[in-house]
């Protein structure tokens, strides 16, 4: 009832400020209607419509907006980390940098071409995302609606001065927690150990940023940067903080967790090595959305086709004479703050003489998948880098990846020994251990399935005879 009244009283001054002012026709309805709309829709509480709060000592009120804070941002990896490993920091980034805001049905949060205040997390209720400009990214998803909760919006302005490139727009009354980036880089440089990690990271984003064009990656919009996955960035930072985040994420882990993943080993002696890893680049110990720690490896992927576009795959390896079937795309683990490109450049010229100017990568892609360690007994997340390349027509990188094994196509012998018909003619090389031939795609995909299982085996095992005899 008293709504209604409060409703009724609010309608009439809003007609009397239309007529007043002579505002008539469309405007005037359009006005009405969204008035109408919004006071019959309550949005979600905020500080402001509870006066009572203002009782409160300063000091609670603080304590109050950091819990409430505390779960919108710890998906993110870098606050969750700062949050336990630096509350008071965390607690200055709350109460100076971040704040609720209450977009209502139709309001923009922010529109392409202008300057970025500071990134936004979805809290609630339905707000859309659309890029600006498509025509660089034909394939891009990037642009579907509602967005989720929790999802971090122009994480690019937390870093940098950030121009938004698409439009965000609240579909229904929503909230949304603002961080301005300059409060939040203040706010996190009091301890010298919070203040280089962050700065470390704030270094790696930009880079990955300015970094993401075509046709290496696809251009950087308000909802994704390419490559800058907290496994990536970390990888990229210095020895220091690498191991500074392994720590802190060992620590969170054992305090959190009551079973540990020693498989008969010390907690210290598992903690030693993952530590090590971190220090040579090998993998990184960070934690995930949910807090968790895990470990994290990124591998580049060469996927190189040659003028037929045919795919260079790794076919399995030679161990004591003996083929072990591993059919995949060649690839190689990133060490030592290693970039997915510098990674690729010491593939090419370390395990196929290649030289930059032999191949053009034409794009590149990520894909991340989660195991179990057998070594570690953790979470293992595998970052796989995948570069699309083009071979050059040259006759140097013919000779190159055509020379090794080749059985003979014409054969009496390939038939007694079961070498499948499609496969007799292929050229097999190798390089150290590691059998290498060029497949037509589908061919590719049927060896590396559980059909072609037994015809790649009969494959390899008639090239290590063959091998052996030579």
């Amino acid at each position: 009832m008293v709504d209604t009244l409060m409703m009724q009283r609010e309608r009439t001054k809003q007609l009397a400020y239309l007529e007043e002012n002579l505002v008539i026709g469309a405007v005037a309805f359009e006005v009405e209607s969204q008035v109408r709309e919004r006071l019959r829709h309550r949005s979600r509480l905020t500080k402001d419509d509870l006066p009572c709060l203002e009782l409160l000592s300063n000091a609670l009120q603080t304590e109050l907006h950091i819990e409430v804070c505390k779960p919108q941002v710890a998906f993110h990896p870098l606050l969750r980390l700062v949050q336990h490993e630096d509350p008071k920091s965390f607690a200055r980034a709350c109460t100076a940098a971040m704040q609720f805001v209450n977009p209502r049905n139709g309001d923009d949060l922010f529109v392409a071409g202008a300057s970025a205040a500071g990134a936004y997390i979805v809290v609630s209720g339905n707000v859309s995302y659309s890029p600006a400009i498509q025509k660089f990214d034909s394939n891009s998803t990037r642009c579907n609606g509602p967005l989720a909760q929790g999802t971090l919006l122009a994480e690019s302005a937390l870093w940098c001065h950030w121009t938004h490139v698409g439009n965000a727009k609240a579909e229904g009354d929503s909230q949304v927690l603002a961080i301005r980036g300059e409060a939040l880089a203040h706010a996190l440089t009091s301890r010298p150990s919070t203040s280089d990690f962050v700065a470390a990271y704030g270094r790696a984003f930009h880079k990955r940023l300015v970094a993401a064009h075509p046709p290496s990656t696809k251009y950087p919009d308000d909802l994704e940067v390419p490559f800058t996955d907290f496994g990536d960035l970390v990888g990229r930072m210095p020895i220091v903080a690498r191991v500074w985040v392994a720590s802190a994420s060992l620590r969170m882990l054992i305090r959190e967790t009551s079973s540990i993943f020693t498989f008969g080993k010390s907690v210290s002696a598992v903690c030693s090595q993952l530590i090590e890893e971190a220090e040579s680049g090998r993998s990184i110990i960070a934690l995930n959305s949910e807090g968790v720690a895990v470990r994290i490896v990124s591998v580049t992927v060469l996927d190189l086709r040659d003028q037929f576009d045919r795919v260079l795959v790794q076919l399995g390896k030679l161990q004591s004479g003996v083929a072990k079937e591993d059919c995949q795309l060649p690839a190689e683990k990133q060490v030592d703050g290693e970039a997915h490109m510098q990674a690729l450049q010491r593939m090419l010229s370390t395990k196929f003489g290649l030289s930059p100017d032999s191949v053009q990568v034409q794009q590149t892609a990520q894909q991340v998948t989660i195991k179990a360690s057998d070594r570690f007994g953790i979470g293992t997340k595998y970052l796989r880098n995948i570069c699309r390349a083009q071979l050059a027509r040259t006759p140097d990188v013919t000779s190159i990846l055509a020379s090794g094994l080749a059985p003979p196509a014409q054969d009496a012998a390939d038939v007694g020994w079961g070498i499948p018909v499609q496969f007799r003619a292929h050229t097999v090389f190798t390089v150290g251990n590691r059998m290498y031939s060029w497949l037509d795609m589908a061919d590719f995909e049927y060896l590396s399935s559980t059909a072609g299982s037994e015809d790649l085996k009969a494959w390899l095992n008639a090239v290590a005879l063959r091998a052996s005899r030579a």
